[in-house]
């Protein structure tokens, strides 16, 4: 008979720890309009504290998932007159949004908690800028346009993108898999402890510059492309 009431506090121990477990993740999404949709655009996103996912689907709209792990102070997503909103992530966190003439900015400052971030942008030439801090992988995926990542603690990958990069991290791997390259725009991969792996289309004609300093420790490469005669 105690075995059996042991077992029972047992299980609902474990019951109410799931419980709490739950309750302190939080996730949010935002719906970002662009002002004009079908033209080029722009998507500035900074972290504190998280990674980044973003991927090309089709449709017309940025859509933003958020999850963090508190819980929301309210249900509803502020907005304001000028058309920032903001996704209340308890209080130690906030996530801003606003988009002006196709421009879209999401930050959050936060550097207790983590967030993270997935990101569906629409088709089409654009022009991306990420960055985080910590715990910070930063991965896009079918990406063109003009693609500036900057990392401290994370990873960088970027598949089967066009255009040009510059992507720099301090601790992390740099993974780059080009569809195409724009042969006006030079580029260039850092990283201080980790490695560069970046594959070009079979075609390329380009001056490559390596760098290797501080005992194997510090990879950089620099493209100077060359047109096709």
């Amino acid at each position: 008979m105690k075995i059996a009431r042991i077992t029972t506090l047992l299980i609902l121990s474990v019951i109410i720890s799931m419980r709490m477990v739950a309750q302190n993740k939080s996730g949010e999404q935002l719906v970002i309009p662009l002002s004009e949709p079908g033209k080029p655009y722009k998507l500035d996103v900074h972290l504190m504290n998280g990674p980044i996912k973003v991927v090309v689907y089709d449709g017309k709209d940025i859509l933003i998932d958020a999850q963090s792990e508190i819980d929301n102070d309210s249900d509803e997503t502020k907005e304001s007159s000028n058309g920032m909103k903001r996704i209340p992530m308890g209080n130690a966190m906030e996530l801003t949004a606003e988009e002006k003439n196709n421009t879209v900015s999401v930050h959050s400052q936060s550097i207790l908690k983590t967030i993270r971030l997935s990101i569906k942008i629409p088709q089409g030439v654009t022009s991306l800028k990420l960055g985080s801090v910590n715990n910070g992988e930063i991965e896009v995926t079918n990406a063109s346009g003009e693609i500036e990542i900057g990392n401290v603690n994370g990873a960088i990958i970027l598949n089967n993108v066009s255009g040009s990069v510059v992507a720099n991290t301090v601790n992390g791997n740099v993974v780059v898999t080009f569809k195409s390259i724009n042969l006006n725009a030079p580029m260039a991969f850092s990283t201080l402890s980790g490695n560069v792996d970046v594959t070009f289309p079979a075609a390329l004609k380009a001056n490559l510059k390596l760098k290797q300093t501080w005992e194997k420790c510090s990879r950089i490469l620099i493209l100077q492309l060359k047109k096709e005669k």
